[in-house]
């Protein structure tokens, strides 16, 4: 009997042991994440271009501060308006809406790249406008499922 519950302590020690680990593990993964986030964070803060994450459900997962600027208002202003039906994306003549399935990322979305398209955007926030270069393409996971979509947004006339 002192043979087996011996044998059946230090099996639930070595249990304990291997879920701490795991734990711990799973706990510096988490830490590297963070810190690999925030560098791509501060990596996408610093470029000139917006930069917009869009999951499948339209949603805006990632939106740099160059996207900010050029929108003239933070995430989630813009994703408000964007699921609101208000599509501030204009085609280059500044007066033509993009239809919704038309625009790069509703395309990005369907699995279609788009490469430097013109338009112009308009939004509430920059009532004025500005001409933009828009480009988009579709994220997808390693079984070659569109989980998202990239969008890089470019102005080409004055701030």
């Amino acid at each position: 009997f002192l043979k087996e519950r011996g044998a059946a302590e230090a099996a639930l020690v070595s249990a304990r042991d291997e879920v701490v680990r795991d734990a711990n593990a799973r706990r510096r993964a988490h830490e590297e994440n963070r810190r690999l986030g925030d560098r791509l964070r501060a990596v996408l803060d610093q470029l000139d271009s917006g930069v917009m994450l869009v999951e499948p459900n339209g949603t805006i997962a990632l939106f740099n501060l160059a996207a900010e600027r050029i929108f003239g208002a933070w995430r989630g202003e813009i994703e408000r308006l964007l699921k609101g039906g208000t599509h501030p994306t204009l085609r280059p003549d500044g007066k033509t809406p993009y239809s919704p399935e038309a625009e790069p990322a509703a395309r990005a979305l369907k699995g279609e790249p788009v490469r430097g398209e013109a338009a112009f955007l308009r939004t509430p926030f920059r009532p004025q406008g500005c001409p933009v270069v828009l480009s988009a393409a579709p994220m997808r996971s390693s079984q070659g499922l569109v989980t998202g979509a990239i969008v890089i947004i470019r102005e080409t006339g004055p701030v």
